[in-house]
Order: C-alpha cells, then sequence, then structure tokens
C-alpha cells in the first residue's frame, strides 16, 4: 500500500495537481520541428492521460503547433 495508508486527500490533491505543471521533455519540440521540417505535416500525441489534460500540455508547452490527439 503506498504510504501506508498514510496519505492525505492534500497529499493526493497536491501529486495530481502537480502533472499540470511538468514541462515537456528537452528533446520534445526540436524533434517535432525536425520532422515539420521534413515535410511531415501532423504528430500524433499518445497519452494515458485524459484527452483533455493532453491538449492543455501540448498547448502549454507550445507542442500543440505540430500535432493532433
Amino acid at each position: 500500500m503506498i504510504g501506508a495508508g498514510r496519505l492525505t486527500d492534500d497529499d493526493v490533491s497536491h501529486v495530481l495537481d502537480g502533472f499540470a505543471t511538468l514541462p515537456a521533455q528537452p528533446d520534445a519540440e526540436p524533434a517535432m520541428r525536425a520532422l515539420a521540417d521534413t515535410g511531415v505535416s501532423m504528430v500524433v500525441a499518445r497519452s494515458n492521460g485524459a484527452q483533455k489534460s493532453t491538449e492543455a500540455f501540448l498547448d502549454r508547452s507550445g507542442l500543440d503547433r505540430s500535432s493532433t490527439t
């Protein structure tokens, strides 16, 4: 059991809220730019997260310019 039952709802919320501020990996934007430079017009973003949170991440990180969810 994670935390041996010692995690509060606030603890869990704190961790989950942190996902909303995670940055993209440093090589993501250059890789997507390189694909676009070679004529690839669309990159599909795969995620275990919900579509809404994935779209928010792509928008926040600037990666939404060359992707579709």
